[in-house]
């Protein structure tokens, strides 16, 4: 039997930990997503404004997925949809230099393993109220190649060949997401006094009309109404497509079905 030799072990596992550090803002208006994004240690492209469809329907109605806009260097870069081809997935990106007035297109093409369970991205709730949520988000990416063995007989004897494998991990970006909020629609503007007491108004806002329904309370996740309900956070997040903003934004006082 024989193995790799001179392989060192940190060649075949390693954890790179040298993240880009972002502040995003976001506020939804209608159909959209309008954000900024400023990171204190890119040395290339530290601000962006970013427009996206808001919401799991617009993204799917519409052809592109985000605009990027560099003020400093006058870039702009159109990102469409995801395209998937079995395991893997292509995406084109046109970009555009005002300064220059030279434009070109380019092509990525990615893969959507791992991508089933896991979005390869860790999202911590900071906060979360009626007008504000913070999340801090930790991207990473891995390289894995599991271990194999193959081997043959011959009338000289047998041989085993035996390759280890390897992982490689590296987390690129840790960014603060800060979102604020938009307003349920119907509810009332905080400097107008209604004839409802406190715990009246406390009942309406949490009453559901049916058994059918959640209405969504302060601190509650995506994950957690799931868990509620004995429900995988996939199958809630289908029943929600329309109601659920990207990175499955809700807010307290919405109505999500749960059957």
């Amino acid at each position: 039997m024989s193995g790799e030799d001179g392989d060192d072990l940190g060649d075949k596992y390693s954890i790179s930990f040298s993240p880009q550090y972002w502040i995003k803002f976001r506020k939804s208006r209608g159909a959209y997503d309008f954000g900024l994004d400023v990171s204190p240690t890119a040395e290339e492209r530290p601000v962006k404004l970013v427009l996206k469809p808001f919401g799991e329907q617009w993204r799917k109605k519409r052809w592109w997925s985000k605009v990027e806009l560099y003020p400093f260097e006058r870039d702009v870069r159109v990102y469409t949809r995801k395209v998937d081809y079995g395991p893997l997935n292509l995406k084109l990106v046109a970009d555009h230099c005002i300064g220059t007035m030279r434009s070109g297109v380019h092509w990525r093409v990615g893969t959507n393993f791992l991508q089933g369970g896991s979005k390869q991205k860790l999202k911590y709730p900071l906060y979360s109220d009626e007008d504000l949520q913070a999340d801090l988000n930790m991207h990473w990416n891995a390289e894995i190649a599991m271990p194999n063995m193959e081997g043959g007989i011959t009338g000289a004897g047998g041989q085993v060949e035996i390759a280890t494998g390897h992982c490689h991990l590296d987390v690129p970006k840790i960014d603060a997401k800060i979102r604020f909020m938009p307003r349920p629609r119907g509810s009332a503007d905080k400097g107008t006094s209604t004839s409802l007491s406190d715990g009246a108004k406390e009942k309406e806002r949490v009453r559901s009309p049916d058994s059918r329904t959640h209405v969504v309370q302060k601190d509650e996740w995506l994950s957690s109404i799931a868990r509620r309900y004995g429900m995988s956070t996939e199958k809630l997040r289908s029943l929600n497509a329309k109601e659920i903003g990207e990175d499955d934004l809700i807010f307290p006082g919405q109505k999500l079905s749960i059957k």
